[in-house]
């Protein structure tokens, strides 16, 4: 946590600088979002979501989902780990970050699964604030 926040605030910087804006005020996340980049927390979670969904590849019918019970078909198995790093944690987290995705996003990356990347691209893109 220590290391992505220093990443983090270097990748701040240097998006502040490629959009040629001196000043500090103004919103980081509109800067993410005029330069087209993702936030360093957000390519963890890009690598967990497409790692977990490559390794749990699992089909779904076209149909449309509307109800809890059906809408949990689309979610994938979390694997509780005994500890907090390493390869079990992500095996944790790619679930957890795939199972809160919109219902739609899901059924889209499992029915498309050459989108895959762009589709978790967008829904992450839409998640900055």
């Amino acid at each position: 946590d220590c290391f992505l926040s220093q990443i983090q605030i270097n990748q701040n910087n240097i998006v502040r600088i490629c959009l040629n804006k001196h000043s500090l005020s103004g919103s980081t996340s509109h800067n993410y979002r005029e330069f087209g980049v993702l936030p360093v927390k957000f390519l963890y979670k890009k690598f967990a979501i497409l790692f977990t969904f490559k390794n749990f590849n699992k089909g779904l019918d076209g149909q449309d989902i509307v109800d809890k019970r059906k809408n949990r078909r689309c979610n994938i198995p979390v694997d509780y780990p005994y500890k907090s790093f390493g390869q079990s944690f992500v095996n944790y987290l790619g679930p957890v970050f795939f199972n809160s995705m919109p219902c739609q996003y899901k059924k889209n990356i499992q029915l498309s699964e050459n989108n895959a990347k762009k589709l978790v691209y967008n829904w992450l893109f839409s998640q900055i604030i």
